[in-house]
């Protein structure tokens, strides 16, 4: 569903139902994560991507390459390339897109 608000241009509806999803204490998947994370870069919103970074991180998330490179992106949108750049410096895997 999360995926889908973000492919219909419903962004918000995308943050709203991953709210009821964590409110649910239902543990969400790194693809999950990193979808929220790309609606967040997609409405520049740093606040609410800053908070799912650290949710991810408290629930032990592991920033794989998809995550990573979603966080660098959200980042980067957002006008905070030294949260990209720290982000990219902890990557145990690159990529081209990274």
């Amino acid at each position: 569903m999360i995926v889908g608000y973000s492919q219909s241009r419903r962004e918000v509806n995308a943050l709203v139902l991953f709210n009821d999803m964590m409110a649910e204490n239902l543990r969400p998947d790194n693809y999950t994560i990193s979808v929220v994370v790309s609606v967040c870069a997609k409405l520049t919103s740093l606040g609410i991507g800053k908070v799912v970074h650290g949710k991810a991180f408290r629930i032990g998330i592991e920033c794989d390459l998809l995550l990573s490179t979603a966080f660098i992106d959200m980042y980067n949108k957002c006008g905070e390339i030294l949260d990209a750049w720290s982000v990219f410096g902890v990557m145990r895997v690159r990529n081209v897109v990274s």
